[in-house]
């Protein structure tokens, strides 16, 4: 593993601890925003899929609950 992540720079390891609780509430953040703003869309160029998402990010915290 050391030699294939020396080869590759790019690539970084990183270890979570065991109970990381705020990774679930990341992960479910990013599920919402699929849900919500990607999936089943189409988007032209990058700028209008980065509109798409601020625009969720901006009606969400508009009333947003609690995770």
């Amino acid at each position: 593993m050391k030699t294939w992540l020396a080869q590759h720079p790019r690539f970084h390891l990183h270890f979570t601890p065991t109970y990381s609780w705020w990774l679930n509430q990341v992960e479910r953040c990013f599920a919402l925003t699929t849900e919500r703003a990607i999936r089943r869309n189409s988007f032209p160029s990058v700028r209008e899929l980065k509109q798409q998402i601020e625009l969720l990010v901006t009606l969400y915290n508009a009333d947003a609950p609690r995770f």
